[in-house]
């Protein structure tokens, strides 16, 4: 049967947002495979997503990495204090990635400084206390979570740390003070990063920033290190996946891309919804799956997808599923080429400045969209097919400017035996 490739923008990122801007899947994630470092000290059913995931009509992202809020676990200490999770997720292993995770969280505190800049004032004290922005609780605690693992900051008590270094008694004291002072004020959040990673081989060492920074012997390490988290999918056999089975999906999914057997994959990866098929937000769940699917395996047909579709459906509606999936991507393609040739249609007409200028030029831009839609479709069908395609025949094809003669092309295209029977039917058209 006719496999098709769907042209989707960033499609791990799709893949990845579309599942985890459910806070409580994070949670899962993080109980599963967090190790209990942080997950020891972070309340996992307080995370919050921060950041909306935003898909706008042609599937692409319109906004930047996930955020998620916490509250650090309850104790007198902590008193409530917020934790800020920032989500990241790797297909390559980035040696660097402490200082992108750096740059996300510096980046968040200069916007949060932002909206709270008259924040030493009383009443904008007592009205922000408690917001996701900063913190006014004291720092006595503020070392218990460094030392959860190996890539978290410390920061050793020193009495003279550039606040108190006179060496008088009266000064010191006073300094004392001052120092209790400034651990009341107003500090931010404490930053947590994910990374979920899905590469080939395995991540076995993250580079910290004591990794990435020379320090002199004498100043204090690790000094702009935080906490880390990383999920490496690498390191986990795929029969030995846990949590939640739209997590599970989630990284057989992912797990499987990398291996480049995602086409021999679905099934099973449908498979493993079958305990919760009776839950409405599989039939979602799972489109994201065939959606991103079908956009990084060009092997995946009507088929294939008729047997996953079946792990959660019954055969006539997994037989009717997969057709009528099959045909959607193709008319997003075509809609795509419209979307194309509105634009140089309004384009236009704002040239001319004239109402039934823009009117004609929208017209036009339509169908020049519909016509580049099609050809484009026939170009991808037979590509996908035969491989190598002649480029006389794509001379041909772009000489056609009937849509309704390129309709019969893309069916012609998906049915022919051969390049060569295509060919002769190009002919006797011509």
């Amino acid at each position: 049967m006719t496999s098709i490739s769907f042209a989707l923008a960033h499609p791990h990122d799709h893949l990845v947002r579309n599942f985890l801007d459910e806070a409580w899947l994070v949670s899962n994630m993080l109980e599963e495979y967090g190790g209990g470092g942080v997950a020891r000290y972070i309340d996992l059913t307080s995370i919050r997503l921060e950041t909306p995931v935003n898909i706008d009509g042609k599937l692409k992202e319109t906004i930047g990495d996930l955020r998620f809020s916490a509250t650090l676990r309850n104790s007198r200490k902590n008193n409530g204090r917020r934790a800020l999770i920032f989500f990241e997720h790797q297909s390559t292993i980035d040696d660097k990635m402490a200082f992108r995770g750096l740059k996300s969280i510096i980046g968040f505190y200069e916007r949060t400084d932002k909206k709270h800049k008259n924040t030493d004032n009383k009443e904008n004290s007592d009205n922000t206390k408690g917001q996701i922005g900063f913190d006014t609780t004291s720092d006595s605690n503020a070392n218990e979570l460094s030392n959860s693992t190996n890539t978290v900051s410390q920061f050793p008590k020193d009495e003279n740390d550039g606040i108190c270094d006179d060496g008088k008694v009266g000064a010191v004291r006073a300094c004392r003070s001052k120092k209790r002072g400034l651990r009341t004020k107003r500090k931010y959040p404490l930053p947590v990063l994910l990374v979920l990673y899905h590469g080939k081989r395995a991540w076995h060492k993250f580079r910290s920033m004591k990794d990435l920074i020379y320090v002199p012997r004498g100043f204090r390490r690790r000094l702009l290190d935080y906490p880390v988290v990383v999920i490496d999918l690498a390191k986990i056999p795929r029969d030995q996946l846990r949590g939640h089975p739209a997590l599970q999906v989630l990284f057989d999914t992912l797990q499987s891309s990398s291996a480049n057997d995602l086409a021999e994959s679905l099934e099973r990866i449908a498979g493993r919804f079958t305990t919760i098929r009776s839950d409405p937000r599989v039939k979602t769940w799972f489109d994201t799956i065939v959606t991103y699917a079908l956009a990084v395996d060009g092997n995946i047909d009507e088929q294939i997808l008729s047997k996953a579709y079946a792990k959660i459906l019954t055969e006539q509606e997994a037989n009717r599923m997969a057709t009528s999936t099959m045909q959607r991507l193709l008319n997003e393609g075509e809609a795509r080429g419209r979307v194309l040739g509105e634009a140089r249609g309004r384009v236009l007409g704002e040239a001319l400045g004239e109402a039934r200028g823009e009117a004609r030029g929208e017209a036009r831009g339509r169908e020049l969209g519909a016509i580049e839609g099609k050809i484009a479709s026939v170009k991808s069908i037979l590509l996908k097919r035969f491989n190598q395609v002649d480029s006389s025949i794509f001379k041909s094809l772009e000489q056609y400017n009937d849509p309704v003669a390129l309709e019969s092309l893309v069916v012609q295209a998906a049915l022919c035996d051969s390049l060569n029977e295509f060919e002769q039917m190009l002919a006797h058209r011509d």
